[in-house]
């Protein structure tokens, strides 16, 4: 009884340790150079070595704030970092649980869905591909809208 109680506290504390934490929103909203409205294309998932990647095309309904902006139809990535687990000398697993700039969504998001996107001006430039910091639903929009004018 105490080898299964203790082998569940283990995967209890691994699951727990291996979880990704998404960042408040405000503070994605303070590190992106232009927040649009767009509708969803297409996507497509990528699964690498430590990341998870989705990129597609969004069509540009209207800019928010910031700029440049991207032309009317343009491809967009996300990258979010997954859980790491490490050996230590020891032998002891650690886990390395990491903060992502995402809502979540950024995985669930489908053509024809109207998203709000959180670009980044390091991606801006002459790219073909614009980096995404964070996909937020259209209801979210009023809530957005009310932290840029908290801003400005």
């Amino acid at each position: 009884m105490i080898r299964a109680v203790a082998f569940l506290a283990g995967i209890c504390l691994t699951a727990a340790a291996s979880q990704v934490f998404f960042m408040d929103l405000p503070e994605a909203l303070r590190m992106s150079d232009c927040v649009i409205l767009a509708e969803v294309l297409s996507t497509e998932e990528h699964d690498y070595d430590g990341f998870l990647e989705v990129a597609g095309s969004l069509r540009l309904l209207g800019v928010l704030s910031g700029a440049p902006a991207p032309d009317s139809c343009f491809s967009a990535s996300y990258i979010m970092d997954l859980p790491r687990s490490q050996t230590m000398e020891d032998g002891t697993v650690m886990w390395e649980s990491p903060l992502v700039t995402g809502s979540g969504l950024e995985f669930r998001i489908e053509p024809g869905d109207t998203v709000v996107v959180l670009l980044s001006a390091a991606e801006l430039g002459d790219s073909t591909r614009f980096g995404v910091i964070r996909f937020e639903p259209a209801d979210s929009l009023g809530a957005i809208l009310d932290l840029l004018a908290l801003h400005e």
